[in-house]
């Protein structure tokens, strides 16, 4: 009887992972294994996601930042709410605001009109407040405040000048002593060399 019964709820779970998802095109089995809301992930899938095991697990710091720059790019964000977190994880050896709350919360997140699960503790959401007034903002935040001062198809005139406004910008980070894989990280995304960057030093 007890094989039988445990021969019932296997069958039962192998069905229930194998079924296709409606509207998703995947099974519970495939969302599972994958780890992370899939590339191109509808409205649905993402839903989905929401009940798996993984979604909302703690992320590794040491992996997740392993070759990205430590900053609150859209990249670095989605990357994170693909896994179910609200905020990428702290960097490892950074122990600022271990005083405030490290538990699990996932509170309702509204993102432009959807309405996400995402859990996040307190002192995440310090950390990443704090880091976001003090230290380099990405490049991809940064051109949304450029591209909203010219109009939608900026004159040679615009284009110089916004140029020239990131080369000071690098210059003026680094003479504050900004960590190199910062302004690294501008040159690649702004498309700027170091000549550039020393024609303007000279």
């Amino acid at each position: 009887m007890k094989r039988t019964i445990v021969a019932i709820i296997a069958v039962s779970l192998v069905g229930y992972f194998a079924v296709r998802i409606p509207g998703t095109g995947y099974t519970l089995f495939e969302l599972e294994r994958s780890g992370r809301v899939p590339d191109g992930a509808n409205e649905r899938t993402w839903r989905a996601c929401e009940s798996t095991f993984w979604w909302g697990r703690r992320l590794d710091p040491d992996a997740f930042w392993s070759n990205r720059v430590v900053w609150l790019s859209r990249e670095v964000e989605i990357a994170a709410n693909r896994q179910g977190r609200r905020f990428p994880p702290i960097p490892s050896g950074d122990n600022r605001f271990s005083e405030r709350s490290d538990r699990d919360h996932a509170p309702l997140v509204t993102w432009d009109g959807i309405i996400r699960a995402y859990h996040s503790t307190e002192r995440e959401s310090a950390y990443w407040d704090w880091f976001g007034k003090h230290m380099p903002r990405p490049p991809d935040k940064i051109d949304r405040v450029l591209e909203q001062a010219v109009v939608s198809e900026p004159s040679d005139e615009e284009i110089r000048v916004t140029t020239g406004w990131r080369v000071d910008y690098l210059r003026r980070l680094r003479l504050e002593g900004t960590d190199e894989s910062y302004i690294e990280a501008y040159k690649k995304a702004w498309n700027l060399s170091e000549d550039d960057l020393r024609e303007e030093e000279e």
